[in-house]
């Protein structure tokens, strides 16, 4: 019985993870949706480094490419909008002057985002190797089961990465 209850707050605690990581829900919605205490799952998220998680999932490359691609997205719709128009003042002139740099600014951005977010072959052999060896360590079944996976995965990242 007391097995199935520590089982049972586990999967509680998996749950909330889910919710804080991936849905970013606040720990006073998690609590209410788990039946826990609020104290609990701020136990959990300090205890598991969520935050920082949580922080570096919404910043990642794809999250940050998006955002800027919709803001390039806006200012050509700005732009558009100013071609449209016969552009006459020197405040409307500005102004569409004023997009043209932050657009050319946003690309930029874009660019470096792009270069920045590319991961090494190195890097996503080293943490590879980490995965494994702490799976041979754990659970040698699965380890014996994914190393054809792992094969056939650093090869699709070499060719990724050329």
């Amino acid at each position: 019985m007391e097995q199935l209850c520590v089982m049972a707050k586990e999967l509680q605690r998996q749950q909330a993870r889910i919710f804080y990581i991936d849905q970013c829900l606040t720990a006073k919605e998690i609590a209410e949706r788990l039946s826990v205490s609020e104290k609990t799952i701020g136990k959990w998220v300090d205890a598991g480094n969520w935050k920082e998680i949580r922080l570096s999932k919404q910043s990642g490359t794809e999250v940050l490419l998006s955002k800027q691609k919709e803001l390039l997205s806006v200012l050509l719709d700005k732009r558009l909008r100013f071609e449209k128009k016969d552009i006459k003042s020197d405040t409307e002139k500005a102004e569409y002057n004023s997009v043209i740099d932050e657009m050319s600014k946003v690309s930029a951005m874009i660019e470096r985002t792009q270069k920045e977010g590319r991961v090494s072959l190195r890097t996503h052999i080293h943490c590879l190797e980490k995965f494994m060896s702490s799976l041979q360590s754990n659970n040698q079944k699965l380890f014996a089961d994914l190393i054809d996976f792992q094969i056939n995965y650093l090869d699709l990242l070499a060719n990724e990465l050329k």
